[in-house]
């Protein structure tokens, strides 16, 4: 038996059929209605752009970087992936500097709150920076992280003062109106 997409399941073109199946379609028919989806399926992409107000550049697949698919790096993963595919998966889509990253403080006292640089032994008030010993970026560090163990920071700016991704954050009641703000 065969598969058409169109037409279910088909016999083989020896011709011969289990009962319940369609007869045999010919390619020649299949491959009309095949042209015939692709034409209905293009007219409907551009009425959604049109819908939409996309350029096709805006409405272009996403890219090797957004699908986190470069430099032969690791692909698409789903629930049933291993963990240490989703992490590298992570590290791949959110590449950052390997050598540091932050890690988020909090003052219950004073209400207070940020990011430091990750060092051996935790930051300290007053130590040079030529005696702190940065924490790399590592698998465990992200495992962690995406586990919930703690809150994590990465520097996005990468040798060449290149980057794979930015974020912004936009806070308080005019959020909205900043996000939104071209300048």
């Amino acid at each position: 038996m065969w598969f058409s997409r169109q037409y279910g399941v088909v016999p083989n073109p020896s011709g011969s059929a289990d009962q319940g199946t369609l007869p045999f379609i010919g390619l020649d028919d299949e491959l009309s209605a095949l042209r015939d989806d692709v034409a209905r399926l293009r007219a409907e992409n551009a009425r959604l752009l049109r819908l939409l107000e996309l350029t096709p550049q805006q409405a272009r697949p996403p890219g090797p970087i957004q699908t986190g698919v470069f430099d032969g790096e690791p692909g698409p993963v789903h629930a049933g992936s291993p963990a240490t595919a989703k992490v590298a998966f992570f590290a791949n889509l959110f590449a950052a500097r390997p050598d540091v990253y932050a890690l988020r403080w909090e003052n219950t006292r004073t209400g207070r709150a940020g990011w430091v640089p990750a060092v051996r032994g935790g930051w300290r008030k007053g130590v040079p920076a030529a005696e702190r010993e940065y924490l790399p970026l590592t698998e465990e560090v992200i495992t962690a992280h995406l586990s919930g163990e703690l809150e994590l920071g990465l520097y996005p700016l990468l040798d060449g003062d290149r980057c794979h991704w930015l974020a912004a954050d936009f806070d308080g009641p005019v959020a909205m109106l900043d996000a939104r703000s071209p300048t």
